[in-house]
């Protein structure tokens, strides 16, 4: 079944509204970022599609995407971008006035993306996952261990891919003196 294809941030304002709000300025932003990358936006049913146009040649085949993985992926294309263009920036590749105006436009890019990507649920996870962290490490620092062994904690949680359970932080030896 064919899509409609979006054709502007408007529009894609407009299909997001009741699921996930952003501003026409946000929409564009996501919107310009999705076609700048080959993808293509469509609407079925009022909810959101996109193509994958961007992945090679042939027919366009739509299929069913969530506002959060829009976002998600928009956020992540502009890192890549940040990257490279500092990268090219350091290494003096180019015109360095207008490699600093590029860098400049994208990190503005991340400053907006930043603040629609708190608003999914991926954001909402992170933010969760810092709060207990946090928490975690001020009852270790609070307790008798102290900051030893809350660095230590952390820094294990961080190796195995931050789960921090009580049985996961590790323990300090009984008897050593600091």
């Amino acid at each position: 079944m064919e899509a409609e294809r979006l054709k502007d941030g408007k529009e894609l304002a407009a299909l997001l509204e009741p699921v996930f709000p952003v501003t026409e300025t946000e929409a564009e932003k996501l919107f310009g970022y999705m076609e700048g990358h080959g993808c293509l936006l469509g609407k079925r049913e009022g909810e959101l599609y996109r193509s994958d146009s961007c992945l090679g040649e042939g027919p366009v085949s739509w299929e069913r995407y969530l506002a959060d993985d829009l976002v998600d992926a928009v956020c992540e294309w502009n890192y890549q971008m940040i990257l490279e263009e500092e990268k090219a920036f350091v290494w003096g590749k180019g015109d360095r006035a207008s490699g600093r105006d590029r860098l400049d436009a994208l990190k503005e890019d991340e400053r907006l993306l930043d603040g629609v990507f708190k608003r999914t649920k991926y954001g909402a996870e992170i933010d969760s996952l810092a709060k207990m962290l946090a928490d975690r490490i001020m009852e270790k620092l609070e307790s008798k261990r102290g900051v030893e062994e809350a660095a230590r904690g952390l820094a294990e949680a961080l190796k195995g891919g931050i789960r921090l359970t009580p049985e996961e932080i590790p323990q300090p030896e009984r008897g050593k003196a600091r």
